[in-house]
């Protein structure tokens, strides 16, 4: 997905990398020679390191050695390709998407766990006691279903108003009458930091 959105010109890369930087655990330097190829590798896949020393303005043996890091935390790959009768590096940088979808995923899941918290500390004031698995494993499937932390909060506000004794069925019940609809998560789930990477 994210190596689509790049190859789409559609990728904000420069603020994934920025976001990442700690998880990504890259130095500045290799954080800025990752973007000069990112910033160069549609138009040019083989770009090179002397290339990429008068684009970036560093020298050639900095270059290098951002790229030995790249090269040494998996993040792109250098292949040898006969060009004109000479052998040029090529780069791939699917290394590289593949890892920022997998922190995504991440993400997502840290985003998930915390709404099932925050809905489960509701439920649980509101039942003024503590959830059943069968009830645990509701959350987890109006979440499933696509419904948002947001639409099931409002839909126990609305049983708490409502209705004489508060149930979870009155609240799955509320959540299903409504006719709004929402994005469905699962694989196709676009966290709130995701979308912060496609380009307006």
């Amino acid at each position: 997905m994210l190596e689509k959105l790049y190859n789409m010109g559609c990728l904000d890369y420069q603020k994934l990398i920025r976001i990442f930087s700690s998880k990504l655990g890259l130095s500045l330097n290799a954080s800025f020679i990752l973007m000069a190829i990112l910033d160069n590798y549609r138009l040019n896949p083989n770009i090179n390191s002397s290339n990429l020393a008068s684009y970036t303005g560093k020298s050639k043996s900095e270059v290098e050695e951002s790229i030995v890091e790249l090269l040494n935390l998996d993040y792109i790959q250098i292949q040898l390709v006969m060009k004109n009768g000479k052998s040029t590096e090529s780069y791939r940088l699917s290394p590289f998407f593949i890892k920022c979808e997998r922190l995504l995923s991440e993400i997502r899941n840290e985003e998930e766990e915390n709404d099932i918290k925050a809905i489960n500390s509701v439920l649980e004031e509101n039942l003024k006691r503590a959830l059943a698995r069968q009830e645990l494993e509701q959350i987890s499937d109006w979440l499933s279903d696509g419904k948002t932390k947001e639409e099931i909060l409002e839909a126990v506000d609305v049983v708490k108003k409502t209705k004489n004794a508060f149930r979870m069925a009155s609240v799955n019940k509320e959540l299903y009458s409504s006719q709004k609809t929402s994005q469905s998560k699962g694989n196709d789930m676009i966290s709130s930091v995701f979308a912060q990477m496609v380009k307006n």
